[in-house]
């Protein structure tokens, strides 16, 4: 099968590394290679993945998804009729608006990677959702099974606003959870309790519906609060796309001003 994939930072490292059952890689990174839109489409595989970069705007809180635009742009005036597979973090209406602009097969297949074990988490994965077409969706469902490494989980077929919702609402609760524990973790070490903060985690865990992750204080990169590559963004984005229909996310938006000042204390 042959397969394009368009951006090889670790996302598209990560779908190059994980797609490795009898597969031919197109890849169009100027980073990496000279290849060009032009090149990819005359290749023409059935299967392409588009995993671009998405960061905040510079004036605001929305994602910028200029670099994709641009992209299905030039798929589109060149006629490419195979799957335009999005695997970058897109807010709902930004993919509608896609949708509408550009004639192509578009299914979104938001990832849950880590950028520190970016290979082992695609290839790991807790679930997929692939937002689309119901035969578009199914086609890349079945190139998963098939051509790549990535083991079997349950896959959810969707819209593309609901995968697009999956995505921020799970990076979004996550952030959340951090702040939380970013101020228990105050409370914890003012009450004079005896356990260290890991074993008193650790006990939490033992409910499975506090869950076992992003409880760590300070966070994985010595700091307090969450930072990376993306809770910051996705939050911001997230909570500027709540505003687009008067339903703002106030507990989100609460965390975001809370997590700046406890970054500040870092």
């Amino acid at each position: 099968m042959k397969i394009g994939i368009i951006g090889k930072g670790f996302v598209g490292t990560a779908v190059a590394n994980g797609f490795d059952r009898n597969v031919d890689q197109f890849v169009v990174d100027p980073l990496f290679n000279d290849n060009t839109i032009n090149d990819l489409v005359i290749y023409d595989p059935p299967l392409l993945f588009v995993c671009l970069p998405t960061p905040k705007q510079v004036s605001h809180y929305d994602v910028d998804v200029s670099a994709i635009r641009q992209v299905l742009k030039e798929l589109h005036d060149k006629k490419y009729k195979g799957i335009v597979v999005i695997k970058s973090t897109i807010t709902p209406d930004h993919l509608t608006t896609m949708k509408k602009d550009f004639k192509l097969k578009l299914v979104y297949n938001p990832e849950f990677l880590t950028e520190a074990n970016s290979l082992q988490d695609f290839i790991n994965p807790n679930m997929q959702v692939l937002g689309g077409k119901w035969r578009d969706c199914e086609t890349v469902e079945k190139a998963y099974i098939r051509h790549s490494s990535v083991k079997t989980v349950p896959t959810f077929k969707t819209d593309l606003i609901t995968a697009s919702l999956i995505k921020y609402t799970i990076n979004s609760w996550l952030a959340l959870k951090v702040s939380f524990f970013n101020e228990l973790y105050e409370l914890f070490e003012e009450s004079g309790a005896a356990p260290q903060w890991s074993q008193f985690t650790d006990m939490l865990t033992r409910d499975p519906r506090i869950g076992d992750s992003h409880m760590r204080v300070p966070g994985p990169d010595g700091k307090f609060g969450y930072g990376g590559h993306c809770f910051p963004k996705d939050t911001k984005a997230f909570l500027y796309y709540s505003k687009l229909y008067k339903k703002k996310l106030s507990l989100l938006e609460h965390a975001i001003q809370l997590n700046e000042k406890q970054r500040e204390k870092s």
